[in-house]
């Protein structure tokens, strides 16, 4: 049986593109890593690359825009009410946990909790209307794990 020819530049391409690909992971690993801080910059870009992604990607931008919520609740904010438009689901941006959490109802409440308590930490005005749609949110998600 024949080795089919393949021609070098389909080859390289496929490199090039691969190394692209490893390229642009550790950009988004970076860029999250930042926002999961609070980073109001890296905030920005996580929610624009949500608009780029889906599947597990996007689950992970919801990681680490949900972990930003205690860390920075005004800079999640900021960024959230200037993205708000790009957010689709917004009860997955706020209450997307992580796996550190699955089958733990009790530990899901309490993250829930916490991250109710820094979105009503922030009293700025020009945040107020994205603030009460993320406390609207949180109290459901957080009635629904008492209810389990």
């Amino acid at each position: 049986m024949k080795t089919p020819f393949v021609p070098l530049t389909v080859v390289t391409l496929t490199l090039a593109s691969l190394a692209s690909l490893a390229s642009l992971a550790n950009e988004h690993s970076a860029v999250l890593k930042k926002a999961e801080a609070g980073h109001l910059k890296a905030l920005r870009e996580a929610f624009v690359l949500h608009t780029k992604t889906d599947g597990w990607e996007a689950e992970e931008i919801d990681i680490a825009l949900g972990k930003s919520i205690r860390l920075n609740p005004r800079n999640f904010l900021t960024a959230l009410k200037e993205n708000r438009s790009k957010v689709p689901s917004l009860g997955s941006t706020v209450g997307q946990l992580g796996p550190d959490f699955v089958d733990d109802f009790s530990k899901q409440k309490i993250e829930l909790q916490k991250r109710l308590s820094a979105i009503q930490s922030v009293k700025d005005a020009s945040l107020k209307t994205v603030r009460e749609e993320c406390e609207t949110v949180l109290q459901r998600q957080i009635g629904q794990k008492s209810g389990e």
